[in-house]
């Protein structure tokens, strides 16, 4: 009988949370990071109204979190 690969063997399992835990932690260091940097940056720099100062801020900070999440879950 074929094996599915699809789904993880019991003895993978640990390993897979393992590493999701990470991704998901970096990813959440990468968000609370770069939306405290970027929201500074700008605070600093620019006349924007603190609303899409906000908006930009989150904006960022979501696009790097995915990114972190990206390259860290597919790191081996």
């Amino acid at each position: 009988m074929p094996e599915n690969k699809t789904i993880p063997r019991e003895e993978d399992a640990p390993v897979m949370k393992t590493e999701k835990k990470a991704a998901d932690t970096a990813a959440m260091i990468a968000l609370f990071g770069t939306i405290l940097v970027v929201s500074i940056a700008l605070a600093l720099a620019t006349d924007l109204h603190i609303i899409l100062r906000a908006v930009l801020s989150i904006v960022v900070g979501v696009i790097a979190a995915a990114v972190t999440h990206a390259v860290v879950s597919n790191r081996r």
